[in-house]
């Protein structure tokens, strides 16, 4: 958004948020408004919007790890294949 790549977050902010306004669901507006509201250092609106910018991204894996396929044997966090004890 050009607003943004101009540093002039409040007035992108603004106009993004009457794009919201109007379309609720706009998924790149979301991304827009989580983007300036963070370079404006607004971390917990930003966040509020990261959220709907991509659900999918924020939910969690549909894929399992292999630890999760495999259950017993894997210890820690993060998939890996560490034998236990």
């Amino acid at each position: 958004m050009q607003l943004i790549l101009q540093h002039r977050y409040d007035d992108a902010i603004a106009q993004l948020q009457k794009v919201l306004g109007a379309d609720p669901a706009s998924i790149v507006a979301h991304c827009n408004l989580w983007e300036a509201l963070s370079l404006k250092q607004m971390y917990e609106q930003a966040f509020a919007e990261a959220k709907k910018c991509s659900p999918r991204r924020l939910a969690p894996n549909p894929f399992p790890s292999r630890c999760q396929v495999l259950g017993a044997g894997c210890q820690g966090a993060g998939g890996s294949l560490t034998p236990g004890a």
